[in-house]
């Protein structure tokens, strides 16, 4: 099965939840299917977030770690995952290598909306499922997942006459081997874990939404409802970041976004992206990626420049 690059940028807007609005290959079909590289993230990592679409990465190269919902998995090359809707979770590196994966953004609601399928077949899996699962191909049901969606991506990408049925084929074969393997599974988190994890979407969201603003570790502890000790504590023990590095890679990651869909100037982006001056933007952006800005609009895809995706 060829592999196609096509690298795109992922959106930032967001919902009114804070989830992401996902940006989806095709205006009129919600289908997310993209190659992206850790190469393309501050620091190999990139920001924590959610949404309500599944997600799965297939790994073509090299290897990353994946963070979902307090777990975290090494995803090696031919291996991938399945990210559960309204999860929180991010990729990075292991060890300083790149890793190029395939990632996919699926809305249930893609494979129907009558009641009895949502009762008895899709809620099922969001319900039970789980944060994540990983896949192996050593496992026959999940080495088959993987073999589809890279058919899945190829279809996507050649647009063939009728691809959007055969997407619409794969998507529910896929799902009923999550149902038959994942949706009778039954699994509990203790309820201090559960909040811990909410503070976090809290705080989160609200860095989320005020990245451009002037912003301080006071607020962002304020909008989990919790002290600012509790704050740093939470980042570190669940992101392995402090929030004030989160919310550094975070402007970053949206002025990369801005340099490569916009005209705009560098000093307009520094300003956008919540930077007191342009100086300490470039300062910022050269230490994190080793180039400017100005000279990250001309790489060529492939390099470091490798699309921005969801990973």
């Amino acid at each position: 099965m060829d592999i196609f690059l096509t690298p795109v940028l992922c959106p930032a807007e967001l919902r009114s939840d804070s989830s992401e609005v996902v940006e989806y290959n095709f205006s009129d079909f919600p289908v997310y299917a993209r190659v992206g590289h850790l190469s393309r993230y501050p620091g190999m990592r990139a920001a924590s977030h959610w949404h309500n679409d599944v997600e799965f990465i297939v790994v073509l190269n090299g290897k990353m770690g994946y963070f979902v919902s307090g777990e975290e998995y090494v995803l090696r090359k031919g291996q991938g995952i399945f990210v559960n809707a309204d999860q929180l979770h991010h990729g990075h590196d292991l060890d300083g290598s790149d890793c190029e994966f395939l990632c996919f953004l699926l809305p249930p609601s893609l494979l129907g909306t009558s009641h009895r399928l949502l009762s008895s077949c899709i809620h099922p899996v969001l319900t039970n499922a789980g944060p994540g699962t990983l896949l192996d191909p050593s496992v026959s049901w999940q080495r088959s997942i993987l073999e589809w969606l890279r058919e899945l991506y190829a279809l996507c990408t050649r647009q063939e006459d009728g691809f959007e049925l055969g997407i619409l084929g794969i998507f529910t074969s896929i799902w009923q081997q999550l149902y038959l393997h994942l949706g009778s599974m039954e699994r509990s988190c203790p309820a201090h874990t559960l909040r811990r994890f909410q503070e976090l979407r809290h705080m989160v969201s609200y860095i989320q939404s005020h990245y451009t603003e002037k912003i301080t570790l006071s607020q962002i502890a304020a909008s989990g409802n919790v002290c600012r000790s509790g704050c740093c504590k939470t980042f570190r023990d669940l992101l392995h970041k402090t929030p004030v590095a989160f919310l550094m890679d975070y402007r970053l990651e949206r002025s990369m976004e801005l340099l490569c869909t916009t005209a705009l100037s560098v000093t307009e982006i520094a300003y956008m992206c919540g930077f007191s001056n342009t100086s300490y933007y470039i300062r910022m952006f050269s230490r994190t990626f080793g180039h400017t800005p100005a000279r990250y609009r001309t790489l060529p895809p492939g390099s470091s420049k490798a699309g921005y995706n969801d990973p």
